[in-house]
């Protein structure tokens, strides 16, 4: 095994130069969702250790002193590292931090208390570099799904450099997760400052933020519309005043060469066929093929994708929109999903009719007149009448270009954010079992 070659002495997670203890979370039996309160002790579960660190956000959730007293095994206080360790989630780490005091963990994580010499951060990057995870997997897989005991990490081979040579490595990988998580917020920075080019080059302007609770609705208004408060939010409103402001503007119908058209329900899926477009196959501007599936191509809806259609998601994650590129005409699409073709008449383009249907603004509106209320979704009735600033052609192709290069761009620095990060993380795991540091 690569670990034993390392110039560093090895030794197991369990062992006394590693660890002086390795526990787990009480059984579900012994800690119940009803007992989680908005203050008193944190309760560390799966989502607070995703990022690599622990932060006390809007994830945490608490337990009382006495439950906390009762579950005292699986305390865990500063320093601690915590590993999950059960199904899709295997693997994350971070380390427990002093602003906390003292905390506790649920059945799916382990926490690890570094023993004398061993840099806590060290530990938990090394166990999610690409050598502990395979490591935890190899212990992990079983029959049903993966899942790691506490005594299989405490099987867990470590390669031990000094306390110096541990924050040297930390200290470098840590710079470059800083760089790579900088290039990710100029990416999101570029798309997120769309919003505002758009609305500059339609002449109109965003309205204030009106995040009133409490507002009067006049008999007035309401003109046999809906009875719910939410429709009548002021800032959802105020949002699509200004849409309408605009002029020419025209329900999403009047553009389209045939009305708004839901895809194929189809839930048996296929090791081969037809490729399958789900909601989370769309997202703002794009159409990924992460995770796609495969259903018959005897399709009894005429669903077939044309090059330049417009894909609008309605259930879910509602809203999102994307235009179809020639490779993904051969595609179907759920039912979740909402077919939009545009008519050659209507002098639309479909890059800027994503880009409206993308903004802050549309979105608003869109919020505005779903139906339902937790889930929400949106109808047939509602996209057909969603309002669409129309400029003239030469605007619609300058904003189709900006939004081109601005996504362009963010997927530049993302793909380069993605090189520079593996490869720090290989020369973090090169480092460590090479003969290039020496304790």
């Amino acid at each position: 095994m690569r670990i034993r070659k390392s110039g560093f002495p090895v030794f197991k997670v369990g062992d006394a130069k590693i660890s002086t203890n390795v526990v787990d979370g009480p059984f579900g039996t012994q800690l119940k969702v009803e007992e989680y309160q908005e203050t008193g002790v944190p309760l560390l579960r799966v989502s607070n250790c995703r990022s690599g660190e622990v932060l006390d956000d809007d994830e945490m959730v608490y337990i009382s002193e006495e439950k906390h007293q009762q579950l005292i095994r699986s305390e865990v206080l500063p320093g601690d590292v915590l590993l999950t360790k059960a199904g899709h989630i295997l693997g994350y780490s971070a380390v427990f931090p002093k602003s906390l005091k003292k905390g506790n963990i649920t059945s799916h994580l382990a926490s690890i208390r570094p023993a004398k010499g061993v840099v806590p951060e060290f530990l938990a990057t090394y166990l999610t570099s690409g050598i502990g995870i395979a490591q935890i997997y190899r212990w992990g897989n079983k029959a049903t799904r993966p899942e790691l005991n506490t005594n299989e990490v405490r099987e867990l081979l470590v390669p031990l450099p000094s306390p110096e040579v541990q924050n040297s490595l930390v200290a470098k990988l840590k710079a470059a997760r800083s760089a790579w998580q900088q290039k990710l917020v100029e990416a999101d920075a570029l798309l997120a400052g769309f919003d505002g080019y758009l609305l500059a080059q339609l002449g109109l302007a965003a309205p204030a933020l009106d995040a009133r609770q409490v507002f009067a609705v006049r008999l007035g208004q309401i003109n046999r519309q809906r009875l719910d408060s939410f429709f009548y939010k002021p800032n959802l409103i105020k949002n699509e005043a200004v849409a309408r402001k605009y002029k020419p503007v025209f329900p999403l119908a009047k553009l389209l060469s045939k009305p708004p058209m839901n895809g194929l329900d189809a839930r048996d899926y296929l090791d081969a066929g037809q490729r399958y477009l789900r909601v989370q196959n769309v997202k703002p501007f794009e159409l990924v093929f992460d995770d796609i599936k495969y259903v018959s191509s005897d399709s009894p809806k005429d669903i077939a994708l044309q090059e330049g259609d417009v894909l609008l998601t309605r259930k879910g994650s509602f809203g999102l929109a994307a235009v179809v590129p020639k490779e993904a005409v051969d595609c179907l699409i759920s039912s979740e999903v909402i077919l939009l073709r545009l008519s050659p008449d209507a002098n639309c383009n479909p890059d800027y009719l994503v880009s409206w249907l993308n903004s802050e603004i549309a979105q608003a509106i869109l919020n505005r007149h779903k139906s339902g209320g937790i889930m929400g979704h949106l109808t047939q009735d509602v996209v057909s009448e969603l309002p669409i600033p129309l400029p003239p052609k030469e605007i619609q192709t300058a904003i189709a270009a900006e939004v081109t290069h601005r996504r362009t761009e963010a997927r530049r620095l993302r793909a380069a954010a993605a090189t520079e990060w593996a490869a720090a993380k290989a020369q973090f795991e090169h480092e460590l079992l090479g003969e290039s540091i020496k304790s």
